[in-house]
């Protein structure tokens, strides 16, 4: 996975929805605006970049329960985050 790149959930409910691999300025579309979420990192150990790396490109193209959407959702943009 080249930096500048993400995984992002589609669908209503994310217990449901499809994992893409997408371009980050895609994903941005026109406003441009992006914001990095770590609130949770006091309380989760940091994994390292590779093995975060590896789940997202794992679960690209699945459907699956809201706990691994959200999560591997949540550590790719984390890592992309790190990367760039």
């Amino acid at each position: 996975m080249s930096v500048g790149r993400t995984i992002e959930t589609l669908g209503k409910h994310t217990a449901f929805a499809k994992i893409t691999e997408e371009s980050f300025c895609d994903v941005l579309m026109d406003d441009g605006k992006a914001r990095i979420n770590n609130f949770k990192d006091k309380e989760w150990p940091s994994l390292p970049v590779d093995e975060i790396v590896k789940r997202a490109q794992n679960a690209v193209g699945k459907k699956d329960t809201m706990f691994l959407v959200t999560t591997v959702s949540t550590l790719q943009l984390d890592a992309d985050m790190e990367i760039a």
